[in-house]
């Protein structure tokens, strides 16, 4: 007699979701702005303050930035997202200066060639909010591609980022107001080497006033 077996059901493999939702749910104690002092620098930052030793962990608020950077978020989760740190910069800028303070906005360029540059989508679209703010995507850009530094030793950062960026002076002037926004700090090597690019740019009689530094998170503990 021959036998017939039921055909078995063909295995699918399950499809997991791009992300947690709860990456993207930030409560008000996720953002939590602060003044801190990096070396040389005064750098402004939505996220809290966390202590901590190892730069490679993430608060909840950076978890949800290197989620959308990486795109690991839904469409409307990196919209809300967006919303929510362009909302919350923009009350900061009113809170420590006016809503026509600033007149030119520029992000840091992103390591990577690939993924969304989070701190340029919030940069154009609080440039879109705030009267007179001008967005300059172009003002500083790479001169070379490197690699992230958060594996680096922070003594070695400053180096390995030495000479990657370079600014195009034509689109500011020495009466402009500018506004530099980062997506994380870390050891604050690469705001540093931006500062530095954008100090050498001028000649003595030509330097616009001093920039205004703004991460919207940051990792550990900056190195002093």
């Amino acid at each position: 007699m021959q036998h017939i077996h039921p055909r078995q059901p063909r295995r699918t493999k399950k499809i997991q979701p791009r992300t947690t939702s709860t990456r993207s749910r930030l409560s008000s104690a996720d953002i939590t702005p602060a003044r801190l002092q990096v070396g040389q620098l005064t750098v402004y930052s939505l996220g809290p303050w966390r202590a901590s030793q190892n730069s490679l962990r993430y608060t909840r608020l950076g978890q949800a930035i290197h989620d959308y950077k990486y795109g690991r978020l839904l469409h409307l989760e990196s919209n809300l997202l967006l919303e929510l740190l362009a909302e919350n910069l923009y009350q900061l800028i009113v809170r420590n200066w006016s809503r026509s303070y600033f007149s030119v906005c520029v992000s840091v360029p992103s390591n990577r060639d690939s993924g969304r540059d989070l701190a340029n989508d919030v940069a154009a679209m609080l440039s879109s909010r705030l009267e007179g703010l001008t967005h300059c995507p172009s003002l500083v850009f790479k001169t070379r591609n490197v690699g992230p530094v958060k594996s680096l030793p922070p003594s070695q950062r400053s180096q390995y980022v030495h000479g990657v960026f370079a600014a195009n002076t034509s689109q500011i002037t020495p009466d402009d107001k500018l506004l530099v926004i980062d997506d994380i700090l870390d050891s604050g090597a690469t705001l540093g080497e931006v500062n530095s690019v954008l100090r050498e740019s001028f000649s003595a009689n030509n330097r616009p006033r001093k920039p205004v530094y703004v991460s919207l998170a940051h990792v550990g503990r900056p190195s002093r």
